[in-house]
């Protein structure tokens, strides 16, 4: 089970590293996702403007004012049907009343989106299989109970409150056909399956947009539709991993670290969500649209700011809690031994209140603390403090 991984992943990391070490990144790379095994790269700020992938995509483009200096783009690629479609009024209050979303995802990414849509109103139908469903419900054999324990998950009920939801089979023809008619009478498809499944049960963009023609319909790949690694599994812990990101979280002498909240997932699905907003206000004007977005280019818009720096100023320090931008920063304990409490400064007021309520105003009379630069240096007596 994954919690005994959990458990013995210190025994699991002996055997694991001198395996590794073995091969190439790259080679593990391409081995694991044949394997359909989710691997993913961990490059630095400054490789991610190298590599094949994102240079096929156009994922970064000139930074208007800074020569020779490289932005993410957003991550939106966007192709219109030119069919015109009105987009129905919200009744009662809720601004997407009446429309319906055709809901092909799973985990949290795509649920996460769909919900939102949810919460503005919209029907959602929720299509999984008795026997691939939502892996969210759970991820050890269910066992038995009353009610079933895959109807119990909580984190599954949180992503997909206010949904209805449908069994089908997409692996037999009976179950894509009734897939195929309730996206007839649909107004959005948003799916986040593994690259290339909607084309392998004959459910692509094309397909459904002929079907319904000014559908809206955004697709979710981690690395994309188009691309050499188009064709990539991942989670959100792996599209964090390609992101650059692990190369400024974590102390200097770390390697390289996730932040451990699977970024790539809620991040994707609030972008899926405003994309399919957008493509949904201009249907009226330039007609259904289907959006290609990769959830790693999601996350290079949260790292933009280190991306930028990295080609200037070369990698992004790494601090842990610690910022250039505020001080002190930290995570201090307190007289409960259960609980830590967060101090953040984020500015010359604060920082001064900060000395008022613990009684340092030697602090706050001090010119060479005036400065977020002033306090780290002297960032390890102060948190101690």
């Amino acid at each position: 089970t994954s919690v005994a991984r959990v458990a013995n992943a210190e025994l699991l990391d002996t055997e694991l590293v001198p395996l590794l070490a073995t091969r190439t990144t790259d080679e593990w790379l391409m081995e694991g996702q044949r394997a359909r095994i989710p691997l993913a790269p961990v490059p630095r700020h400054v490789e991610l403007l190298e590599t094949a992938h994102w240079l096929e995509r156009g994922t970064f483009e000139a930074l208007p004012g800074a020569p020779g200096v490289k932005a993410p783009r957003l991550p939106f690629r966007l192709a219109f049907d030119g069919h015109t479609r009105p987009v129905p009024a919200g009744v009662g209050g809720a601004p997407l009343a009446g429309l319906r979303v055709i809901d092909f995802s799973m985990g949290w990414a795509g649920p996460l989106c769909t919900r939102q849509l949810a919460d503005l109103g919209a029907d959602i139908v929720k299509i999984e299989s008795d026997v691939h469903y939502d892996w969210w419900r759970g991820w050890e054999p269910p066992g038995a109970s009353d009610p079933p324990q895959y109807e119990l998950s909580p984190v599954f009920n949180i992503m997909n409150r206010g949904k209805r939801g449908i069994s089908l089979d997409l692996t037999t023809p009976d179950g894509v056909a009734r897939a195929k008619a309730l996206v007839a009478g649909a107004d959005m498809v948003i799916e986040n399956y593994a690259p290339g499944v909607m084309a392998k049960l004959g459910l692509d963009a094309p397909t459904l947009q002929a079907i319904r023609p000014g559908l809206v319909m955004v697709s979710m790949g981690a690395f994309g539709a188009t691309g050499p690694w188009s064709f990539f599994r991942a989670y959100g812990s792996t599209v964090e991993h390609a992101s650059g990101m692990p190369h400024a979280n974590g102390q200097a002498d770390w390697p390289p670290c996730l932040q451990h909240g699977a970024y790539g997932d809620p991040v994707a699905g609030i972008y899926a969500a405003v994309a399919a907003l957008a493509c949904l206000h201009g249907r009226d004007r330039i007609g259904g649209a289907w959006v290609d977005l990769a959830q790693v280019e999601c996350l290079f818009q949260l790292g933009a700011d280190e991306i930028i720096a990295a080609q200037v100023e070369g990698d992004p320090p790494r601090m842990g809690n610690r910022t250039r931008h505020m001080a002190p920063r930290a995570v201090v304990a307190t007289a409960d031994p259960e609980t830590h409490l967060a101090i953040v400064a984020t500015g010359l007021d604060e920082w001064l209140g900060l000395c008022r309520v613990i009684g340092r105003l030697d602090w706050a009379q001090d010119a060479g603390l005036a400065t977020p630069a002033g306090r780290n240096d002297r960032a390890d007596e102060i948190e101690a403090a």
